[in-house]
């Protein structure tokens, strides 16, 4: 097992994101948060970046930060807000458009900026325009901030994703200011008894294998595979009792430090384990990308993938760490093309997991290019119902999510609406449906991790099903329900839906605000 963390990613662990003061000024490099009375969120984060060891800066050149600090207010996707213009009940959105200038104040090379930040973990780039225009792109590089590097899996990640050059700056909540908004603080660092990450490379059903006949869009050769693997505060690999694993699928363009980097699951089970909201559990990020069917990861070989994580990854974990054998103490969740695989992972191998969430769609289809919906259960799975109502389900998205589409509707049968539908269709028991607060990005997903991970999971009676003596046969149950016509020909599972009013009359439906957590 290779421990890729180093000291400068254990720097993200710090409130204060700077590393380095200039010789210059007392000044810290990086990112910095304050407490600031005149901030309308109580705080204020400093951006500071040194150019004097860059040979090609000039006085025409120009530095800016960009990053997830918009605002929006609940229910609704417009207007965005700055973060100058936040009011307390606003809540943070990763739509990445917010960006401001830093200003060289002293002539010293040192560029800086400020602004008020709220609770929760930002991501943050710097975009370094050497001929001074921004407009154009010619001489122009967008960069992580060297004195707080993202986490990242060094070369050894098959995909590399974003965070080679997208940092993150931790904001800090205030009671007063920030009452009516959402308070982000699980994310943060835990003070005690913290878990550890690490990247290790595995032998997985691409490895070491020709590619040419496989239905993957990357021919190329793979020498090995990776998992993202946390470990609680304390973990015993003699244990007498085997611990229990969460297992987490990013979206497209990702890979198996996403979670970790993005999401922060490692700070949220540690907040969580030390708040006594769920047992210590162990957490694998898995890498899909290789699996996608097309170059930008839009698509992606479900099939190949269930197939490598039931006969690679959980066998891999297995033999490496003090982990139990029973489904019943296996979860596996994913967000956006990882929700998709989410809902085929329960259609088709809902035995080998207790637990599933899906966080921001669905795929009911009945090939793997989304050219056949069905509202079918029959052709969707060859499970009984009682063997798919065995494991307890999260169906969940965000208010202003591209891919929650309607709660209750079958839509185009990727969204978070569709599973929804399906699930209220067969009046199956063993879910909950949940519409938070957010949009489509890491804000809502790290709210419905933390949900999953201290509502959910571990919370199943654990019972067998005699194969048997069930009808495999899954029937419609009768409905006065009208049904939503089947939507077909939707090629990109990012495009627009639009946001309509979620049914409230299922059962299982719970809207959630999520307040002061």
């Amino acid at each position: 097992m290779k421990k890729i963390l180093t000291s400068l990613v254990s720097a993200t662990m710090l409130l204060s994101m700077s590393t380095t003061l200039t010789h210059a000024q007392n000044i810290s490099l990086g990112a910095n948060v304050s407490a600031d009375t005149t901030s309308p969120s109580g705080y204020t984060v400093t951006f500071n970046y040194d150019t004097s060891d860059d040979t090609k800066w000039t006085d025409q050149s120009k530095i800016k930060v960009t990053g997830s600090f918009d605002y929006y207010r609940e229910g609704t996707t417009s207007p965005v807000y700055t973060p100058e213009q936040y009011e307390n009940g606003m809540n943070p959105a990763n739509t990445g458009n917010y960006s401001k200038e830093m200003a060289d104040e002293d002539g010293d090379r040192i560029y800086s900026t400020s602004f008020p930040i709220t609770s929760g973990a930002f991501q943050y780039s710097y975009v370094l325009d050497y001929d001074g225009d921004f407009n154009t792109k010619d001489d122009q590089i967008t960069i992580a901030d060297p004195h707080n590097l993202a986490r990242f899996n060094s070369a050894q990640s098959t995909y590399e994703t974003s965070c080679l050059n997208t940092s993150v700056v931790y904001g800090k909540y205030d009671a007063v200011k920030q009452s009516q908004s959402h308070d982000y603080s699980f994310v943060l660092p835990a003070t005690q008894n913290q878990g550890s990450v690490d990247y290790v490379n595995y032998t997985g059903s691409l490895t070491n294998k020709d590619l040419t006949d496989v239905e993957v869009f990357d021919k190329t050769t793979k020498t090995h595979q990776n998992l993202g693997i946390y470990l609680p505060g304390g973990y015993d690999a003699q244990r007498q009792e085997p611990y229990k694993v969460i297992y987490l699928s990013h979206g497209g363009g990702g890979n198996e430090v996403d979670w970790f980097s993005y999401g922060h699951v490692d700070n949220i089970m540690d907040n969580l384990i030390n708040n006594g909201q769920t047992e210590p559990t162990i957490v694998v990020t898995v890498s899909n990308m290789d699996y996608r069917l097309n170059e930008i990861g839009t698509i992606w070989n479900f099939d190949l993938i269930r197939e490598n994580v039931t006969d690679y990854v959980i066998p891999y974990v297995e033999s490496h760490y003090n982990v139990s054998k029973d489904a019943q103490d296996r979860a596996f969740a994913g967000l956006s093309m990882g929700s998709l695989t989410t809902s085929q992972m329960w259609l088709k191998n809902c035995d080998s997991f207790g637990y599933f969430g899906a966080f921001s769609g669905a795929y009911l289809f009945t090939d793997m290019y989304r050219t056949n919906t069905s509202e079918d259960l029959q052709q969707l799975t060859t499970k009984t119902f009682d063997q798919l109502n065995q494991s307890k389900l999260l169906v969940a998205g965000g208010y202003t999510d591209i891919a929650l589409g309607t709660m209750g509707e079958f839509g185009n049968g990727r969204s978070t609406g569709s599973l929804d539908y399906l699930l209220k269709k067969y009046n199956f028991t063993n879910y909950k449906s949940e519409v938070v607060d957010g949009a489509h990005d890491w804000f809502t997903w790290s709210q419905l991790f933390k949900e999953f991970a201290s509502e959910v999971v571990w919370t199943n009676e654990k019972k067998v099903v005699e194969d048997d003596k069930k009808d495999n046969v899954i029937e419609s149950s009768k409905t006065e329900e009208k049904v939503s016509a089947v939507k077909t020909g939707d090629q990109s599972l990012l495009e627009l839906m639009a946001m309509l009013s979620v049914l409230s009359t299922g059962a299982f439906v719970e809207i959630k605000k999520y307040k002061n957590i």
